[in-house]
C-alpha cells in the first residue's frame, strides 16, 4: 500500500493534469480514509478479534480503490496517447518543413551559385578594365609628363604640378647660345610654307638630338632662331660656358651636313652668339606657360648673333 501510495505520488509530479483525481481519491473518498487506517492496524499488528464483517468490508474499500486507481491509470494512459499523438504531429510537421527547406535549397542553390558566378566573372571584367584604364591613365600620364618636361625644366615642370606656381629664380652666372642661319628670309621667298616649316623641323631635330649630350636647356625657337642656355635651372659650377662652347662647335657641324630637300646644292651656313652672364628666369603665362630669361645676358647674346659673321664650316663665336 505505501509503495502504491508512492508510485501514485510520482506519477502526480510527473502528469500534473492528474491532481484532480488525484484529490478525489485521496482527500474526498472514505474509502481511502478507512483503508488508511486498516492499513496503520495492519501495521502496528496488535492482536484482535476476527471479523468476516470487517474482512468483507476491507475487500469492499480495496476494490472500490482500485477502481479508482484504475481510472486513474486509463485517464494516465489517454493522457499519454494524446501526447505521443502530439509529438508525432508535430515530428511530421517538423520533418515537412525540413523537407521543404532542403527542396528549396536545392532549387535555390543553383539560382544562387549562378548569380555568384555571374558576379565574380562581373567584378573580374571590371578589375581587368580597371587595370587596364589605370595603365593607359600612366601611359598618358607618362605621355603628359614627357610633353610637359619637353615645354618646361623637369625640376620647374615637378614644381609646377605640386605648388601650381613657380617664383623667378636668380642666377649669378649662366652661359646663353643665340643661333640663326643665314639668309634665311631668302630662303623663304623662294619656297612654300610647307617647305620652310619641314626644312626647319628637320634642323631643329638634328639640333635637338646633338644637344642632349650636353647638360644646357634648350629655351625656345622663334622662326629660324635657336636659344640655348646651361647654368639653369639646375646650376652646374662654372661648366655652363664650357658646355656651351663644345656644343656650339657640335651644331655648326651638324648644320654643314643639312641641305635644303628643294635646293640640295645650297649650302647652309649660320650666325652664332654667346654671353655669360646674371639672369633671372620664371614662368611666364598661365595657358602656354614658358620659361623665359630676362636680362642683358640675353640681350648681348642676341646683339652678338644678329651682327656675328657667317660661318659655313668653324663657329664665330665671340665670347664676352
Amino acid at each position: 500500500m505505501v509503495l502504491g501510495r508512492d508510485l501514485l505520488d510520482n506519477t502526480l509530479n510527473l502528469v500534473p493534469a492528474l491532481i484532480p483525481l488525484h484529490k478525489d481519491i485521496k482527500e474526498d473518498s472514505p474509502e481511502y480514509k478507512e483503508l488508511e487506517k486498516k492499513n496503520q492496524m495492519i501495521v502496528d499488528n496488535k492482536a484482535r478479534a476476527g471479523s468476516v464483517t470487517d474482512a468483507i468490508e476491507y475487500f469492499d474499500q480495496t476494490r472500490t480503490l482500485l477502481d479508482k486507481l484504475r481510472a486513474v491509470q486509463k485517464q494516465l494512459r489517454e493522457y499519454i496517447r494524446e501526447g505521443v499523438t502530439e509529438n508525432l504531429l508535430e515530428a511530421r510537421q517538423s520533418e515537412l518543413i525540413c523537407a521543404g527547406i532542403l527542396v528549396l535549397v536545392c532549387v535555390v542553390s543553383p539560382i544562387i551559385i549562378a548569380l555568384v558566378k555571374n558576379a565574380v566573372n562581373t567584378i573580374q571584367v571590371y578589375a581587368r578594365n580597371l587595370t587596364e584604364k589605370a595603365r593607359e591613365l600612366q601611359y598618358e600620364k607618362e605621355l603628359s609628363d614627357s610633353l610637359l618636361y619637353q615645354m618646361l625644366p623637369p625640376s620647374v615642370a615637378k614644381q609646377l604640378k605640386q605648388t601650381q606656381q613657380v617664383p623667378a629664380e636668380f642666377f649669378a652666372s649662366v652661359t646663353v647660345y643665340f643661333s640663326d642661319i643665314v639668309g634665311f628670309t631668302a630662303i623663304a621667298a623662294v619656297s612654300t610654307p610647307y617647305q620652310v616649316i619641314s626644312f626647319l623641323n628637320s634642323v631643329y631635330k638634328v639640333f635637338d638630338e646633338r644637344i642632349e649630350c650636353y647638360d644646357v636647356y634648350k629655351i625656345e625657337t622663334i622662326g629660324d632662331s635657336y636659344m640655348v642656355a646651361s647654368g639653369l635651372p639646375v646650376r652646374n659650377g662654372n661648366k655652363h660656358a664650357t658646355e656651351i662652347a663644345s656644343m656650339a662647335l657640335e651644331l655648326l657641324e651638324a648644320t654643314a651636313a643639312c641641305r635644303l630637300p628643294h635646293r640640295p646644292d645650297q649650302t647652309l651656313c649660320m650666325r652664332s652668339g654667346i654671353h655669360m652672364g646674371p639672369c633671372v628666369a620664371g614662368i611666364v603665362g598661365s595657358k602656354m606657360p614658358r620659361y623665359c630669361l630676362f636680362g642683358d645676358t640675353i640681350n648681348t647674346a642676341s646683339r652678338m648673333e644678329s651682327t656675328g659673321e657667317r660661318e659655313c664650316a668653324v663657329c664665330c663665336c665671340r665670347f664676352v
